[in-house]
């Protein structure tokens, strides 16, 4: 492509005509956030990506110049085979009425040349060029058997998809998805939606943002340009008092940390946040929203995870968050892969890159670390969750450190005990903390199962690998609630439990007493809250290495800190004597390992 994709489109807006809310009717015209949002698309296409998922502001004016693309890239482009999505027939008759509006205003002679409609009705559009854009219903109640798929029998090579968290059935996504275009030169598609809590939307930005082949774009409302009061306004004069409360400097700052880079690099000036733009966000808390933050931040948000977390229920602060994640995002780590045989020798450990990393590797064993792990396997304490884990935390009496984390889908109950074992050679001095809840019983019973081979192994006469078990401390779980204590292995996280274990868990992370490496754990933390009195990962969204990392912390905290504190094992004492320390190379269990064929990292 020679010229940008959008090459003159703000000229081709200027023939269009437009209702607006607060002019009536006048020529088109892009604000911010609109072009903000058509520079992300040039940038991405720029980079081989064609599809594009924005979570926005209410009232950005995205859909509007949806439509007004849908016009250009039909008019431009002969041929295309189109679809506008919507969610219902009340907006989608109101899209085909502001978009047949657009055409019968565009401006003849203009450089792309406005088509004649072939046939218009309310199914489809055909322009003369052989372009069509057929009208689709997402519906907002789930679909039958019987009402067909989604541009079932359809070839699509341009979409235009709004209002996609009202949708309700999100298996009609993947089917539109399936008659996508893959090698059309001027395929395109853009899906976007104001946020809906925590549903199948939620789920597809998660995916844009981390994907290769998509983009996800954020648009907050202090990119609109009508969302400040003017100074001279007695609006303004209620509600700007020259200070910013601490909940506005954290959003002021998050924007800037977030969106300031990317908004500098793609609109070519500063992003600021303005007296004005305050003023006006406090009336809407105030006035308009009858002081509703979950309201507020769902249709204004500050960050799109302002957009789906509903307002009061965080668990844990969102200061210490975003500088968790921020820090966790710039921590490298070695990522590893594992394959399996039919007994624990056979496993294998390979080197992989990020995107297929079931292990990473923050920091190698230390000769006297020692280390807590948290084992939640899948379907453990949270029977919804398809998800396995190990994160593993290095000790000190005032402080805990992760160094490694393990976490895999479909992964069998004896695989992960032989993960467990293979960790626990790997760094030797481990406590390690199961939740025993379901699956969790026979995990243990497979790491048993491993222990009683060894006696077949030195009947052989082949080396003796109980030094596998002896590196595991497994923890010791009681009530601390009795005046008798008696011991279980492992955890049966309660409710009661978990609520214990949580305290301590946030109560470290708060004071910046543990350092949490692991991006995705941060990013799980985000969404972890209180509904219905319990805690746990709110509308669905996972809490696999939340759980798995608490079990480390109430390891830490029952068995592993008092022993550290009494040898004052403080992170600050520990750090300066192992300043110079090489990394743990050899041990008699590494040995036995290596013999077996089973590979170290």
């Amino acid at each position: 492509m020679s010229k940008p994709i959008f090459h003159k489109f703000d000229e081709f807006c200027s023939g269009l005509v437009v209702n607006s809310k607060e002019l009536g009717i006048v020529p088109l015209r892009l604000w911010t956030p609109q072009i903000y949002y058509l520079r992300r698309i040039e940038a991405g296409v720029e980079r081989g990506i064609r599809e594009f998922l924005t979570n926005k502001s209410r009232q950005g004016g995205v859909t509007t110049v949806d439509l007004a693309i849908d016009d250009y890239w039909m008019n431009r482009h002969a041929g295309t085979l189109g679809a506008m999505v919507s969610d219902d027939g009340s907006n989608l008759a109101r899209n085909r009425s502001i978009l047949t509006c657009f055409m019968d205003h565009a401006k003849e002679g203009t450089h792309v040349g406005c088509e004649t409609f072939g046939h218009h009705n309310n199914f489809e559009l055909q322009l003369d060029n052989l372009s069509v854009l057929s009208y689709l219903i997402a519906g907002k109640k789930k679909k039958s058997a019987e009402s067909g798929d989604l541009g079932q029998g359809k070839g699509i090579n341009f979409l235009i998809a709004t209002e996609v968290s009202s949708y309700a059935d999100a298996k009609q996504i993947d089917k539109i998805r399936d008659s996508f275009a893959s090698e059309h030169p001027w395929r395109l598609y853009l899906w976007e939606s104001t946020a809906n809590g925590f549903n199948h939307w939620k789920d597809m930005c998660d995916v844009a943002e981390r994907a290769s082949t998509q983009m996800f774009i954020f648009l907050g409302w202090w990119l609109h340009p009508n969302y400040r009061l003017k100074r001279d306004s007695n609006e303004f004069k209620v509600y700007w008092d020259g200070v910013l409360s601490t909940e506005e400097q954290c959003n002021i700052r998050d924007v800037k940390q977030l969106y300031g880079k990317e908004f500098r690099e793609v609109m070519g000036y500063d992003l600021e946040i303005t007296p004005e733009q305050i003023a006006w966000y406090r009336l809407q808390y105030y006035e308009k929203k009858r002081e509703d933050m979950k309201a507020l931040n769902q249709e204004h948000p500050w960050t799109n995870e302002q957009a789906f977390i509903l307002s009061g229920y965080k668990y844990f602060s969102s200061e210490r968050l975003t500088e968790a994640y921020k820090a966790a995002m710039a921590k490298p780590f070695e990522a590893w892969r594992y394959t399996f045989g039919t007994d624990f020798p056979d496993t294998r450990v390979h080197k992989t890159n990020a995107t297929n990393a079931q292990l990473k590797i923050w920091a190698p064993p230390v000769t006297g670390g020692v280390y807590a792990i948290g084992g939640d396997p899948a379907y453990g304490y949270n029977v919804e969750s398809d998800q396995s884990v190990l994160p593993i935390y290095r000790c000190y009496s005032d402080r805990l450190v992760q160094v490694a984390m393990f976490s895999s889908v479909n992964i069998r109950t004896d695989q992960f005990a032989w993960v467990i074992l293979h960790l626990a050679g790997y760094y030797r001095n481990v406590y390690i903390n199961l939740e025993i809840t379901g699956p969790g019983v026979a995990v243990l019973s497979e790491l048993r199962n491993v222990q009683k081979n060894q006696r077949l192994l030195a009947s052989r006469g082949e080396p003796n690998f109980s030094d596998t078990q002896s590196c595991i401390k497994h923890f010791l779980y009681s009530r601390q609630d009795v005046l008798k204590q008696s011991f279980n292995l492992h955890t049966k996280t309660t409710e009661q439990e978990k609520e214990d274990m949580m305290g301590k868990y946030k109560g470290l992370f708060e004071t910046g007493r543990m350092e949490i490496n692991d991006a995705p754990t941060v990013n799980e933390m985000k969404y972890f809250g209180r509904l219905s009195g319990s805690l746990k990962g709110m509308g669905g969204e996972y809490d696999d290495r939340v759980i798995g990392t608490g079990l480390a912390v109430l390891a830490w905290m029952r068995w592993i800190m008092p022993m550290l504190a009494n040898q004052n094992q403080t992170y600050a004492i520990v750090s300066a004597a192992e300043a110079n320390a090489k990394p743990q190379e050899s041990s008699m269990i590494l040995d036995f390992l290596k013999q077996r064929g089973v590979v170290m990292p």
